[in-house]
């Protein structure tokens, strides 16, 4: 495996996973009482650098991971303790591929002579360390959880490459050891009991569960590949399936229920984005008559469209416990604007900071959004929206801003453009007091 297959590879799965995170479960038992704003600080991770970087990962106690931009590829991390630590392990390039709630990064890199691509995992207090291989020396974490349970794949002796678990006390353990076929692990429950993964056969790509009782199991098809893509903290999987008939539909999965189809809006193509603890699914799809439409499904309720502010396109991005999704749509004239959504209130334009457009990205569990706007001057800014404040500029560093992923703790990472330099600088906005309006999420990893 080369080093640009690596980057490649992990580049992909960190643009997909790009708030990979833990979750912590909230009570919804209560309705909770509109947030109060919150104030928010930024800052800039990787001052006195002299580099260009972007925060894709973040935990809920704000470690930062991404990855450099430029030339080579490297991971970094950063946390209040550590500051910008470069992740290398004196290779040609490196990147990360999760975070835990508690902070513990995964990533994987070459060594100097360029022979192996090693995984490894990354804490404050210890540093970077290698977490070996099963024979073939190629060793890629997907998902690593607050335990500090490591999962991913790694190529045998043998040739295959398979799906393992890492842990401290019992080193590497080959997940399906006597499979002909290649396979990956991609989620990791915080307990550690539940191994959701991938593998990769001519007939299509399965997906398996794995359990210490169980071992490896199949967890069923709906078409010819099935490929998992969110797992909440309870368990349950979402994903989406390339039907026999060639279109792509969505699927949910638990071990108490099984695999279901959640249908469509009508149309050929429907993904998740988000899933919340309770298993209710967000996503997109498109309609009978072409146009793209954000939607929710629940077991209980169904698949429900939820429409647009006027234009032909809709997208929903995050669900909390509560049923809240945000999202973004087009108006009537054809602007991109940020979405609140709820059963009872349908949806809701969120408006913008003076520029012509908005994008909901992530919301808190007491319904804090999360996301960017236009402003005045052809400039793109962060936001948080709650009902009490409305949309809130959140503190800039440049002209043009971006957010990747939110913590359950309401803070939140991405890249600033440096006005002057041109270039791209990881940023940490995180807010100044706990208040309800950044309460932690019950979302699923992504």
């Amino acid at each position: 495996m080369t080093t640009k297959s690596l980057i490649s590879g992990l580049a992909m799965l960190a643009l997909v996973c790009s708030a990979q995170r833990g979750v912590t479960a909230a009570d919804n038992s209560q309705k909770k009482k509109p947030p109060a704003p919150a104030t928010y600080t930024i800052t800039q991770l990787d001052a006195g650098a002299n580099v260009a970087s972007s925060g894709q990962l973040i935990s809920d106690n704000q470690v930062v991971a991404g990855n450099l931009q430029g030339g080579s590829l490297f991971a970094f991390a950063w946390s209040a303790q550590s500051g910008f630590v470069v992740l290398t392990l004196g290779g040609g390039g490196s990147l990360v591929s999760g975070i835990s709630a508690n902070g513990i990064v995964s990533g994987a890199a070459d060594t100097p002579d360029g022979t192996e691509v090693l995984g490894f995992i990354w804490t404050a207090a210890d540093g970077l360390v290698t977490i070996g291989d099963l024979g073939g020396g190629y060793t890629v974490p997907q998902s690593v959880n607050s335990r500090g349970v490591v999962i991913g794949d790694a190529i045998t002796a043998a040739g295959p490459d398979h799906a393992f678990m890492w842990t401290e006390a019992g080193g590497m353990v080959d997940l399906d050891p006597t499979g002909l076929d290649d396979s990956a692990a991609r989620f990791v429950t915080e307990d550690g009991s539940l191994i959701i993964g991938s593998i990769y056969s001519e007939t299509g790509q399965r997906i398996f569960a794995w359990t210490k009782t169980t071992g490896l199991t199949d967890i069923g098809s709906l078409g010819r590949d099935m490929l998992p893509e969110i797992m909440n903290r309870q368990g349950a999987l979402a994903g989406t399936v390339q039907r026999e008939d060639g279109t792509e539909g969505t699927f949910f999965w638990s071990q108490a229920n099984g695999l279901e189809d959640i249908g469509s809006l009508g149309g050929d193509e429907i993904r998740p984005t988000a899933m919340n603890d309770a298993g209710t699914i967000v996503g997109f799809g498109t309609t009978a008559s072409g146009e793209t439409h954000g939607f929710v499904w629940s077991k209980a309720n169904g698949l429900v469209d939820l429409g647009t502010l006027g234009g032909d396109f809709s997208w929903a991005s995050d669900i909390n416990s509560s049923g809240l999704v945000t999202g973004y749509s087009k108006t009537a004239r054809g602007h991109d604007h940020a979405i609140a959504w709820t059963a009872d209130g349908g949806v809701i334009d969120l408006g913008t900071l003076g520029g012509s457009g908005s994008r909901g990205q992530f919301v808190t569990e007491a319904g804090a959004i999360i996301g960017i706007s236009g402003v005045k001057g052809h400039q793109t800014h962060a936001f948080v929206w709650t009902e009490a404040g409305g949309m809130v500029e959140m503190p800039s560093l440049g002209p043009f801003e971006i957010v990747d992923a939110a913590s359950g703790t309401g803070a939140f990472t991405g890249f600033t453009l440096d006005k002057k330099s041109n270039g791209l600088h990881a940023v940490l906005w995180a807010p100044t007091t706990q208040s309800p309006s950044v309460a932690p999420s019950s979302r699923g990893s992504r």
